[in-house]
């Protein structure tokens, strides 16, 4: 089994916490902040931002909270959108996180 950096240091943090009926594989978040515009306009590709957090998935976060949606409360959400958050979902999901 391989040791994380720091994870002898910082136990706590480096293990699992169960929240609500899901267990997170340690207490590493990446909050939830704007860093890409593609990822919100439909006629863009959501690629970059899809490979930004699947390699912080990658490097080891257990939660990853992705920025928010631009949405309008008189329209729903495109399947575009829901299509690109079940397209990031995979990603960090296959990454551990």
């Amino acid at each position: 089994m391989t040791i994380a950096p720091g994870e002898a240091a910082y136990p706590t943090l480096f293990s699992p916490v169960r929240i609500g009926k899901i267990e997170v594989r340690n207490r590493v978040v990446i909050t939830a902040h704007g860093t890409s515009e593609a990822f919100r306009h439909p006629g863009m590709s959501p690629a970059g931002y899809i490979e930004y957090l699947r390699r912080r998935a990658a490097g080891g976060a257990g939660l990853i909270i992705c920025q928010p949606i631009l949405s309008d409360p008189l329209h729903t959400i495109s399947e575009e959108t829901v299509d690109r958050h079940g397209r990031l979902v995979e990603a960090v999901h296959a990454e551990g996180a």
